[in-house]
């Protein structure tokens, strides 16, 4: 039995390492909502801004779709976390989704 969990590889976006980090850090996040939109909440020194994904990013009936669930997540978490004032922290992790804490 392979892992069908939050923490699965087929949950995964293959990003360079400079893209990965602003995205754990909630800097940039993708809108699923907004046709797979890359959203920026920092300078965007990449340029990639404003850019979408590759539509098999949203084909369900594709096994290397991403789940929106977890991009929808993120993109909200996103919005939250660059929305609260200095010296609240951020959220690190998406351990709630699998404790329900």
């Amino acid at each position: 039995m392979h892992d069908t969990g939050i923490n699965s590889c087929q949950n995964g976006l293959l990003m360079k390492a400079d893209v990965h980090a602003l995205f754990d850090n909630f800097s940039i996040s993708i809108n699923v909502d907004d046709d797979y939109k890359i959203v920026t909440f920092t300078d965007d020194r990449l340029n990639i801004g404003n850019r979408r994904l590759d539509p098999v990013c949203g084909d369900p009936n594709n096994k290397q779709s991403a789940r929106d669930e977890l991009l929808r997540w993120h993109f909200r978490q996103a919005v939250l976390a660059n929305m609260r004032g200095a010296g609240e922290p951020l959220i690190h992790s998406a351990n709630w989704l699998i404790t329900g804490i």
